[in-house]
Parts: structure tokens; C-alpha cells; sequence
């Protein structure tokens, strides 16, 4: 791995001294994973931040760098549309 005036320069009586090259590394891919829906991690996002700032959306909102209305947007879409009283 020495860059070649290194390899000459030695201190076998000024010879070159002769190194194998090493093989080239081949890049290995990584492991596959399973991959989750971006509205799937948004969910487990949101809410692992509500439990834990102890439910504080504002805090949560802030931690996740996003607006406080969001947070409370999806909370209700997730819930579902109100019923109304019978």
C-alpha cells in the first residue's frame, strides 16, 4: 500500500524491493431490509416523539422539526372521521 518511491527508496542497498499487489475489493451490497411505507414511518415516528415528550405535541412537533398542526392533522386522519351521536 506504499506509493512507489517508498517501495525504492527501501533499505535493501537502494534496490527496489518488490511488493504482490494486493487484489481489488469488491464492494459488498448491503443486507437486504424490508422496506416500510414513508406513511407507515411517519406514524412510528410521530408517535414514539408524542410518548416521549409525554403526549406535548407542540415539543414533539419541535423535536421532529415539523409544525404542530401537522402532528394534530394526522393524529385525526389516523383516527378516523367523527361519528356522529345517535
Amino acid at each position: 500500500m506504499l506509493p512507489a518511491p517508498l517501495l525504492r527508496a527501501g533499505s535493501h542497498g537502494g534496490q527496489a524491493v518488490s511488493v504482490p499487489m494486493a487484489e481489488p475489493v469488491v464492494p459488498l451490497s448491503p443486507p437486504a431490509m424490508e422496506i416500510t411505507p414513508l406513511a407507515e414511518m411517519e406514524r412510528q415516528l410521530i408517535l414514539a416523539a408524542l410518548e416521549q415528550t409525554g403526549q406535548d405535541v407542540p415539543r414533539a412537533a419541535s423535536l421532529l422539526e415539523i409544525n404542530a398542526s401537522t402532528i394534530y392533522r394526522k393524529l385525526q386522519a389516523w383516527r378516523g372521521p367523527k361519528r356522529a351521536a345517535d
